[in-house]
């Protein structure tokens, strides 16, 4: 940013030229001149020099640093948030001061260094608690885990950005007739913004904050996670256009899986699948809400999902959407039309049914939908599955669905080897939310399957699955942003075959994870065992944050032998 730059008359909130939706600040250092002044409700008890090291010496006097290693998460997330309060407050001061341009550098030069400074050492702070073997602090990686979406972000970035090598991209982002469609999050280690993993992964941390919000608070993560949460949606309302169709996807997976680049590099207009009358998709219409035209939305509307994401049915997401709507409303009427779907996608297709009921992910979700309607509607259908559902992964003896491996890991059969990690997570996500409606050893088996499960991936089995946590987590993701060197730097495909580690760190990732017998390399060219996706992350998440104020520890879990088992 030049001084002329700094220095030029900035829009007010009432100036026609202002735009906050398509120009807003990219980080805080713009946020100093971009950033309209508002209405200051009081005067900020900062220092109005500037001198940044105010901030540094506000963090470090927090007891008990430099003892970091007893700082609890509490702490590190007490600290951050005052320093990000200091900041936001330093940030209006300055606007009202009469400061020249290079005075306004100046400060803007020490907010972009600050930036970099400030986050390799609240998470070093944090790495400091996980040293003693075995010890997980499921806060400490649900921090992380959040943290990994804002790696995602598309659009314009916000101001608290924690990300700091990630900026602006995807900015042409529109529908053909000009519609924004900026926003949202990159689906995986590529660019496309697949609108039914993303609905789904919104959904199930939505659902994480409502039913375990206190494992949040105990974090001190409850206003990232609603920040991520809304990130998301904030897209997927802009997809809505106008009732009658819906956008399914932004970008082109065989397109896009032709460059190997930083998603800055995206400039151009990519191309953007609409589903409506004419070419009906409704299972991503339900995924958004949405219920019109009967039809997989690969089959006319979104094509080339149908490499990436082949939806199996539909019936199953019309009734997840309506009984959310219920949830949300109260209205009888959407638990009346959930209870018809659920029906509908079990004998008029029954086959997806029978093959998918005990996974939950973007492609089936009729467990997730019994386990909302069980809690309305007395119905042997709904308690069979859930019943079923926790025999099947609690048992750590092989069915058609879920096999164990030597260690214990619950690995789901019926997806192809994709994302192991994620339908485990997922799993024990849902049999955490299944376990607040059950008692005695129902409940016992359900919380300490997850603890079990858990544990396997953040490293009990010898190695994390987190990128950036624990013992030898992975560091070559098959992640294009995080694999790319820093600009000016050309990145292309030769840094997709590099042997090297990624130069930059896209902590709380949760990779695809190991095969059934435990087999897991770490290597950017096994997009199956190391690509990282948004809809990975969601489940676990919410997994996470259960665990943090579980009501069975895993200490207790092992006395009544209920610990994970190992097979070999």
């Amino acid at each position: 940013m030049s001084e002329a730059d700094l220095g030029a008359k900035m829009p007010t909130a009432d100036d026609p030229s202002a735009n906050p939706v398509l120009l807003p600040p990219r980080t805080r250092a713009d946020a100093v001149q971009d950033r309209p002044a508002g209405g200051m409700q009081q005067e900020p008890t900062v220092a109005p020099d500037g001198d940044l090291l105010y901030y540094f010496r506000r963090i470090f006097s927090l007891p008990p640093y430099p003892g970091a290693a007893d700082m609890t998460m509490q702490d590190v997330s007490k600290a951050y948030n005052e320093v990000e309060a200091n900041l936001d407050d330093h940030i209006r001061c300055v606007r009202q001061m009469g400061l020249s341009a290079a005075q306004k550098q100046q400060i803007a030069d020490g907010y972009a260094v600050f930036s970099q400074l400030l986050q390799p050492v609240l998470l070093g702070m944090r790495q400091l608690q996980l040293q003693q073997p075995g010890d997980y602090d499921y806060g400490a990686v649900l921090s992380l885990s959040l943290l990994f979406y804002e790696a995602q972000r598309s659009g314009f970035l916000p101001a608290n950005q924690r990300v700091a090598w990630r900026g602006n991209s995807a900015l042409n982002d529109r529908t053909p007739s000009g519609q924004d469609l900026t926003g949202g999050y990159y689906d995986a280690g590529d660019f496309v913004k697949f609108n039914l993993p993303q609905a789904f992964a919104m959904t199930m941390l939505s659902w994480g904050v409502l039913e375990f919000r206190e494992g949040y608070e105990k974090a001190g993560e409850l206003s990232h996670a609603l920040a991520t949460i809304k990130w998301g949606t904030d897209y997927l309302l802009k997809c809505d256009l106008g009732g009658k169709a819906v956008v399914a996807q932004v970008g082109l997976g065989q397109q896009d899986h032709s460059f190997w680049r930083r998603p800055e590099d995206i400039k151009d207009s990519r191309p953007v699948a609409i589903c409506d009358a004419s070419a009906p998709g409704s299972d991503v219409a339900a995924a958004i809400f949405a219920n019109s035209q009967r039809s997989l939305y690969w089959e006319k509307c979104s094509k080339d999902a149908q490499r990436y994401y082949p939806s199996h049915c539909y019936m199953d997401d019309l009734a997840w959407a309506a009984a959310w709507l219920n949830w949300a409303t109260g209205e009888q009427q959407y638990l009346t039309e959930a209870a018809q779907h659920y029906a509908d996608h079990r004998t008029k297709e029954k086959d997806a049914f029978e093959k998918y009921k005990f996974g939950l992910y973007w492609d089936t979700v009729s467990s997730g939908a019994a386990l909302l309607l069980s809690r309305k509607l007395q119905d042997k259908a709904y308690s069979d599955q859930l019943t079923n559902f926790l025999d099947l992964w609690t048992s750590y003896k092989g069915n058609p669905h879920v096999v164990f491996s030597n260690k214990g890991f619950a690995w789901y059969t019926k997806d192809s080897g994709w994302g192991s990690l994620r339908h485990m997570s997922n799993a024990a996500f849902l049999l955490l939310v299944y376990a607040k409606q059950l008692s005695g050893i129902s409940r016992d088996r359900a919380v300490c399957f997850a603890h079990g499960q858990m544990r396997y991936a953040l490293g009990e089995a010898g190695r994390s699955f987190v990128v950036g946590y624990g013992n030898n987590p992975p560091q070559r993701v098959h992640h294009r942003a995080a694999s790319c060197p820093n600009p000016p730097a050309v990145c292309d495909y030769r840094y997709f075959s590099l042997q090297s580690p990624n130069p930059r760190t896209v902590f709380g990732a949760l990779v695809g994870g190991p095969d059934p017998s435990d087999i897991y390399r770490d290597d950017r060219t096994d997009a199956q065992a190391n690509e990282v996706a948004i809809d990975y992350n969601s489940g676990f998440t919410g997994a996470l944050a259960a665990l943090n104020t579980a009501s069975i520890s895993y200490d207790q879990c092992v006395a009544k032998g209920l610990k994970r088992q190992k097979l070999g």
